[in-house]
Order: structure tokens, then sequence, then C-alpha cells
């Protein structure tokens, strides 16, 4: 017998605690640090641009 897909039965209650992660400033900018370097990464990149090409821009 074949088995039919039903649209609805990925929609189930989402499983975990999320009460476990730890809060606070420090999680936080431990959670966000690939985009704090990569902010601070593209603000570096473009002031070195800046410094060698600024008196032709």
């Amino acid at each position: 017998m074949v088995e039919h897909w039903r649209p609805l039965d990925y929609a189930l209650p989402m499983q975990g605690d999320f009460d476990d992660e730890p809060r606070g400033l420090w999680a936080a900018i431990r959670a966000r640090s690939g985009v704090i370097l990569g902010a601070v990464g593209l603000v570096g990149w473009i002031a070195m641009i800046w410094f060698m090409f600024g008196d032709v821009l």
C-alpha cells in the first residue's frame, strides 16, 4: 500500500527547551561573533581603501 504524504505532518510542536540557553551580554556577543567580526573587517577594509586611494577618489 502506498503511503501518501500529508502536508501538515511537519506542523508539530517545537522540540527543545529554550530556557537552558545562556543569557546575558557575553552570550549575545558569542552568538553574534561572526556578524561582529564581519562588520569590523568590512569597516577596516573600507578604511584601508580610503587611506590608500582617498586622494584619487
